[in-house]
């Protein structure tokens, strides 16, 4: 194999490959040769991963393609999601109302006001649970810091 050094390219004549000075330089670093190293030593299991990938889009793919598995995960879909479409739905519609009323009472709340709400069972419950959320969630982050 005789090889032929030119100012813009390095040429092989056996094979016909042209290699760039750039190239050859890069290809020279240490750092870019023991990645090239490390690569080679792993490409068996990028190989392996690579045909688990293909093997598991062509099952995906035939699953899509068949029109019975497809409307049977539709129909699944449906089931779970429909419900929490319909809870969605009285959720917003609550809040919209609840803006609503908030808009047309225009009295002020004052201390007592508030106060009495306080024994309201409803606000006790919404208290009790925001009471119980932040010690989660303070716990959570103590957790999380050890």
């Amino acid at each position: 194999m005789t090889t032929t050094l030119t100012e813009e390219k390095v040429e092989t004549a056996d094979a016909g490959y042209r290699l760039s000075p750039k190239l050859l330089e890069q290809l020279s670093k240490p750092e870019v040769e023991q990645s090239l190293l490390s690569l080679l030593e792993q490409l068996p299991k990028l190989e392996q991963m690579i045909s688990t990938m293909a093997k598991t889009y062509d099952k995906a793919q035939q699953i899509c393609s068949d029109p019975v598995i497809r409307e049977d995960l539709i129909d699944g879909a449906k089931e779970v999601l429909l419900p929490l479409q319909d809870k969605a739905k009285a959720l917003a519609a609550t809040a919209i109302e609840a803006q609503e009323e908030a808009a047309k009472n225009t009295r002020t709340i004052g201390l007592l006001g508030m106060l009495r709400m306080l024994k309201s069972p409803g606000v006790q419950s919404v208290l009790r649970f925001s009471q119980a959320y932040l010690n989660l969630m303070q716990s959570g982050n103590n957790k999380q810091g050890r």
